[in-house]
């Protein structure tokens, strides 16, 4: 039972639980004080009742009609917050509640009534930033707003497009001070806030000193934008304390760094009614057993000695010498390898496969014997949000990573990006759907040829420019 006397004077946390004194009454920003006892064996914990029940209106949790809620309305509205957290639902306000809510979050509500969501309607949108952080300059806070809206890119067949004047934005993005007031937030723990879909706006605070370093500690900014551009395009606050839809930015509780969820994918592109593409992780579990030919090339890459290797389901074909071989199950030639793969290339003598986020190495000598490369596997830098769907590489000693129109240039041995944008600006002309490249030799990497499911593309990286497209079957024939 929710005991108001034990809710508004404190907590005694021994062996057991009991009412103390008179309660502490606290500032906003602090949601329980702890003091030591004369016995060092205890701790005594004090409430602020009304910021909790402040924190607990402001968010959704208790009914903001209710002016004097009973035990009952306040019980229920903490259960409620506990379960959202993913932590006991006592429905008692307890140290682990406590600091949950004291942590810097989104101001938008965690529990919503149950209605429509407006949805935009157009393919692309336009936005613009009226007002700048003094911490970050305008150049570093355009790329990451520009690597935010590609971070969705990849979800949904949306473009954004920035625009000199507000006035006729979509999206207007905004950094403002306290004094403001913008947050109209009581408990002064929003760092963040977002409308929904059409004429959208996003309120930042200028006070926070952010983090652009994902290896740094503090609020990562590209963290906060992914999030509050999310509430943009209609999702709500997810309770998945590893999604980037999690309400709280202090990410203690969960990944230090989160990512868009399968489930905040799911949930978008129903709205946005997309299908949702076949889960890698189903895709491993179906094994393929026939030894005849590839029939769903899935992933293409090739070795500087001749050799290319196709990829489908959990096996490996090589093609050398015009001739496919035999197929072999991955981790029989990849040694303690990935039992599939959604993107692969070389580097040097350096074979490169990617499964979901894992990078796995290996170097082979001019027999084609592999080894695994030192420092492998790595995990995919927090910054690349997608999973690769082609992996390409370039002639400075990095990688190009694609998956739909979104690109990420990747220093594999530094295990960073080095760039990232919109592959129809960068890279003009490039094919749809690309599975894989080749280049035309180790000492001519200006021209590559791109492969599909079905065709290959022969493509100049110097003009950007198609060349040619021929079918797949009048290069490789497979008669095993």
């Amino acid at each position: 039972m929710f005991h108001r006397t034990c809710f508004a004077v404190g907590v005694l946390i021994a062996v057991g639980l009991a009412c103390l004194g008179q309660a502490m009454v606290m500032k906003p920003s602090r949601v329980m004080a702890m003091q030591r006892a004369e016995n060092k064996n205890k701790l005594k914990v004090t409430v602020d009742e009304e910021f909790v029940k402040t924190y607990l209106r402001t968010f959704g949790y208790l009914n903001a009609s209710l002016e004097d809620p009973t035990n009952e309305d306040m019980s229920e509205a903490v259960t409620a917050f506990q379960t959202f957290m993913g932590i006991p639902s006592t429905g008692v306000m307890n140290g682990a509640t406590a600091s949950l809510m004291a942590r810097k979050r989104c101001g938008n509500k965690d529990v919503h009534p149950v209605l429509d969501t407006p949805l935009w309607k157009q393919d692309y949108l336009t936005w613009n930033i009226t007002h700048f952080p003094t911490s970050i300059s305008e150049e570093k806070l355009r790329e990451l707003i520009q690597q935010a809206f590609s971070a969705w890119e990849v979800v949904i067949n949306v473009s954004f497009i920035e625009l000199p004047d507000a006035s006729n934005a979509d999206i207007v993005i905004s950094f403002e001070h306290l004094e403001n007031d913008w947050q109209n937030d009581a408990t002064h723990l929003t760092i963040g806030r977002a409308s929904g879909p059409i004429a959208s706006r996003v309120w930042l605070s200028a006070d926070e000193e952010y983090t652009t370093d994902p290896a740094d500690d503090g609020i990562l900014l590209f963290n906060v934008l992914v999030h509050e551009l999310g509430h943009v395009l209609g999702l709500r606050h997810s309770a998945d304390a590893n999604s980037v839809m999690h309400p709280l930015f202090d990410r203690a509780m969960g990944k230090a760094h989160p990512e868009i969820t399968n489930d905040d994918v799911e949930r978008i592109r129903t709205f946005y009614d997309f299908t949702l593409t076949e889960n890698l992780t189903d895709i491993a579990e179906t094994s393929n057993t026939s030894y005849g030919c590839p029939t769903d090339i899935q992933v293409v890459s090739s070795m500087n000695i001749g050799r290319v290797n196709f990829f489908q389901d959990n096996l490996v074909w090589a093609f050398q010498n015009e001739t496919f071989e035999p197929a072999k199950e991955i981790i029989e030639v990849f040694d303690a390898g990935p039992s599939y793969v959604n993107a692969s290339t070389s580097i040097g003598n350096l074979t490169l496969l990617f499964s979901d986020r894992e990078i796995h190495g290996y170097y082979y000598d001019k027999n084609g014997a592999l080894t695994s490369a030192p420092g492998f596997p790595k995990v995919l830098h927090n910054r690349v949000i997608f999973y690769p769907e082609a992996a390409v590489p370039l002639k400075n000693g990095t990688i190009l990573l694609l998956k739909d129109d979104v690109f990420a240039t990747y220093d594999v041995f530094e295990n960073v990006p080095t760039m990232m944008g919109d592959a129809r600006v960068y890279f003009p002309n490039l094919p749809d759907n690309i599975v894989g490249a080749v280049p035309d030799s180790e000492y001519n990497m200006d021209l590559m040829f791109f492969f599909n499911k079905t065709k290959m593309i022969r493509y100049s990286m110097r003009s950007n420019q198609i060349e040619a497209v021929d079918d797949i079957g009048d290069f490789f024939i497979c008669d095993l």
